[in-house]
């Protein structure tokens, strides 16, 4: 599954430090109740006895995660320069002092990575510009690190805990892999799609065999920033010895020297010349180690049925991202797009075909087909510099073109003929897994293709793979006689196996037939000698 994502600020360059965290959460880490929203009012975060939950409102983590967090005293070692923290809680961090609530999350455990108590959110990879703390991320995931709590949630360390007379208890290592971590993709300042080649920053997610059926899992991209000021990973310097303020020269000032000439603080004059000219640096400390995070909507993850593909076939998934509008509409968004836009793939390999439109595009932004909507269907093209489709007859993505009318036109039996913009169909399609004919294949969406401001196009490159052959010396032509009555035997004993693996059993049968012709080419030619 490709990820892609926007980031505003910098990445991977000299101008900040950055760390990605990509992680997903399913209903066996989170507890219960992950669901989509219906409406952008916040859930409540305590439930009254007896009081029904509002299902209108969107749920992640679980109640008693916030409720314990609430409850648990910060970890008052971290540096939070001179920001005022407005309690002691884990509610509150530098980057959100007043303690504001968003859902179900935990503040401090949103801002810092990795976490020290348990979260109900798996580890998949941290992509950084040091590469140098790789080792620490992967030791310290709950993936493979026991993360501790104690019975009485006030506390968050194991010697307040057992003081207390409560009990602090290792749980939660997973026995999962440790995250990958590599070198994070180069971002320009202020350029959400400033990676190298103008692309966004992306991820190709190798979806785990472990995670059972679910249908509510939800995955989340954390983003922490900081500039070059301080070095954040210097604890013996940077801790919370220097929180706070004070007055140097009658100025108010963070207590962290930035250099010998200035401080840590918000907006510090800064001497720039003699004379004691000075100037006002645009700086705020809340956002020296900053956080932003984006959340997917619910989706499902499903065993394979144990048939096709089998255990060890790749899949790739073909969807569509993006949304109704035009570009000014949909930023930072992008409008209709299929992703990946260019995808190569064997033509061994499967393709998940499948996307997700929406009804409640309420935005009134501009678009083809009832408003409010989102619609999209693949029809085949030439090449992608023409908007007009190739002729259904015509169509040569796949090895037969049986099931390519529903792909082309979506849904055909609950369509009208006049239905051009097929407003009719289902926001969601699933076309299954299926494989594709080797070549290079063009396609478009016929609804979301306004030249002045869309253009949904795609490219699927199926690269073939050479069927086995079998070389056999013109010494053992008894031999070669033999083994060709015995391939027609495995044959037909192996079609009742194979023939329920939609799509494998005639490339078995044509490669068996081509091995057979090769084997009667030599005898021919043994016998022609």
């Amino acid at each position: 599954m490709l990820m892609e994502w926007t980031q505003q600020h910098a990445c991977s360059s000299v101008n900040a430090d950055c760390q990605l965290i990509i992680q997903y959460m399913c209903e066996d880490t989170a507890g219960t109740g992950i669901r989509d929203g219906q409406t952008t009012n916040t859930i409540k975060a305590n439930l009254a006895a007896g009081e029904q939950d509002d299902y209108t409102r969107g749920r992640h983590e679980a109640q008693t995660f916030y409720q314990e967090c609430a409850t648990r005293e910060r970890n008052k070692g971290l540096f939070t320069a001179d920001q005022v923290l407005r309690g002691n809680s884990a509610r509150f961090t530098r980057q959100n002092p007043r303690g504001n609530r968003y859902g179900l999350e935990c503040p401090e455990e949103r801002d810092y990575y990795p976490y020290w108590h348990p979260t109900p959110w798996v580890d998949v990879a941290v992509l950084v510009s040091n590469t140098s703390m790789c080792s620490y991320y992967q030791t310290e995931s709950q993936n493979i690190q026991n993360k501790g709590s104690c019975s009485i949630p006030k506390y968050n360390n194991g010697f307040d805990c057992t003081k207390a007379n409560g009990e602090w208890t290792e749980t939660g290592a997973r026995n999962l892999p440790p995250p990958e971590c590599r070198k994070a993709d180069f971002g320009r300042d202020n350029a959400h799609s400033g990676t190298y080649g103008g692309e966004f920053p992306r991820y190709e997610w190798d979806v785990p065999k472990n995670v059972s059926n679910s249908d509510n899992c939800v995955v989340r991209i954390r983003y922490n920033i900081s500039t070059g000021e301080y070095d954040g990973f210097d604890v013996a310097n940077v801790n919370s010895k220097y929180n706070g303020k004070q007055t140097v020269d009658g100025q108010t000032v963070g207590r962290l020297p930035v250099d010998n000439d200035y401080f840590l603080t918000n907006n510090p004059d800064v001497p720039f010349g003699s004379g004691g000219l000075k100037l006002a640096l645009a700086m705020n400390t809340a956002q020296y180690g900053r956080t932003f995070q984006d959340r997917s909507h619910t989706f499902s993850i499903r065993e394979r049925d144990g048939v096709t593909p089998l255990e060890d076939d790749r899949i790739v998934n073909l969807n569509v991202r993006g949304k109704r509008g035009n570009i000014v509409q949909v930023y930072p968004a992008v409008e209709y797009d299929f992703i990946p836009d260019v995808l190569t793939v064997n033509d061994n390999d499967y393709v998940h075909i499948q996307w997700t439109g929406s009804n409640t595009n309420n935005n009134n932004n501009d678009g083809q087909g009832t408003r409010g909507t989102d619609r999209s269907n693949m029809v085949m093209m030439d090449t992608r510099g023409e908007n007009l489709p190739v002729y259904l007859a015509n169509v040569t993505m796949f090895p037969t073109n049986a099931t390519d009318v529903e792909l082309q036109i979506k849904d055909i039996a609950t369509l009208h003929q006049n239905d051009d913009e097929l407003n009719d169909a289902a926001p969601y399609y699933d076309h299954g897994v299926v494989q594709l004919a080797p070549g290079t294949h063009n396609y478009m969406c016929t609804r979301n293709n306004n030249f002045s401001n869309r253009s949904q196009k795609g490219t699927l490159v199926v690269s073939r793979i050479p069927e086995p052959t079998q070389s056999i010396p013109l010494a053992l032509i008894a031999g070669a006689l033999v083994g060709t009555a015995l391939i027609g035997s495995t044959l037909a004993v192996a079609t009742p196996i194979v023939a329920s693996k939609t799509g494998i059993v005639s490339k078995i049968a044509v490669g068996l037939g081509l091995l057979k012709a090769k084997i009667a080419a030599r005898v021919a030619l043994a016998a022609a000698h």
